[in-house]
This record gives structure tokens, sequence and C-alpha cells, in this order.
């Protein structure tokens, strides 16, 4: 098995609980055989917390070690390790609409 990390750009949908959120990247980690198959497992995760992918942003395969332990992102591999996917969520919020002023 290898460890793939697979970022995509996405937004709640309607069943979402937190209407203050307009979005997000969400970085999966996910053990799986193959790139295939971690994308189709990542897709039905994010599904499942009601968000909608918008577009794939990148994909790479994280060598054994390669996370540094002084990461930030070393907690989330190091629990994929156990669990075989893990899932981050980086939301922005939603803001008003400014509306332009003629001069």
């Amino acid at each position: 098995m290898k460890m793939f990390y697979l970022i995509y750009h996405g937004r709640p949908n309607k069943d979402h609980p937190d209407k203050s959120i307009a979005g997000g990247m969400i970085g999966c980690w996910i053990e799986r055989a193959s790139i295939y198959k971690a994308d189709k497992v990542a897709r039905e995760l994010i599904k499942e917390q009601n968000w909608d992918i918008i577009k794939k942003d990148r994909f790479k395969t994280v060598k054994p070690n390669s996370v540094d332990k002084d990461s930030e992102h070393y907690q989330y591999y190091d629990q994929a390790l156990i669990d075989k996917e893990v899932l981050v969520f980086y939301t922005y919020p939603k803001t008003k609409k400014r509306t332009r002023k003629k001069i």
C-alpha cells in the first residue's frame, strides 16, 4: 500500500450544517494500492461530509518517512498510517457582496 496526499478545492453542499462557510481546500491523506483508488475513496469521504468538489488541485505520492516530524502536516500523515484515511478541511467564510459606487 502507498500513501497519497490529494488536495481538492470544494464547497459545502446544501445539506452542510454550517452555512457560514463559502468553501475551502481539502487535504486528504489516503493509503491505498493506487492513486485511482485513493481518489475514489477521497471523493466518497468528501461527499459524506456534505461537500462538493469544485476541482482537484494536486495529487502526490508520499514516500515513507518523507514528512518532517516538525511539520504541521505530520500529525495527519501519522494518523493516516493508523486509520488509512484522514481528511483536513481548510475553510474560508462567506463574505458580504460589495457594491460598486460610481464616481
